[in-house]
Order: structure tokens, then sequence, then C-alpha cells
């Protein structure tokens, strides 16, 4: 996937959005570290992606957790304490 230059990314992905083509490869590279390697996700383990969450009867953004994430990080939260240590991963 990431071998793919974004001007191919439509051919080859066709469900992928086009204003996103660019950033497709750096998503999803992050969403695997973050599940497999953060979280112990089995790497054949079967997961749903979504854009938007409902809360409240409406639907929701789901990026403003990565972003809470990111944001908590670099206010020098230890990755352990909130994501456990990785003798504490599930496998």
């Amino acid at each position: 996937m990431c071998a793919t230059a974004a001007a191919d990314v439509a051919t080859r992905y066709p469900d992928a959005d086009p204003e996103h083509a660019a950033y497709l490869c750096l998503d999803v590279a992050f969403i695997r570290a973050l599940l497999v390697d953060g979280l112990g996700v089995g790497v054949n383990e079967a997961v749903t992606i979504v854009d938007q969450i409902e809360y409240d009867g409406k639907g929701v953004e789901a990026a403003w957790a990565l972003g809470d994430a990111v944001a908590t990080l670099g206010e020098g939260a230890d990755p352990d304490a909130i994501f456990g240590s990785k003798g504490r991963r599930r496998r």
C-alpha cells in the first residue's frame, strides 16, 4: 500500500476518498502500529474502522480521539500508563 504513488491510489483502491489519497499510507501505518504494536490486537484479527460514532443520537467525528492522544502524550504523559506496558498486551 505505501509503495503506491498517491496518483495511483484511486485506481488501486477505488473506495478510498480521493481527497485523502496522499495521507492513506500514513493513516494505515498509524492505525496498524496503534492496534498491533500499541494495543496488542492480533495481525489477523478483524476490526471495524469508522469515521463517525453515534453519541447522544448524533454522528460525531471519531478523529478527535487521535488528537486527544497526541496532545496527552505531548504533555509528557507516560504511554505505558495510557496504553499498558508490553507485559500487559493482549495476544
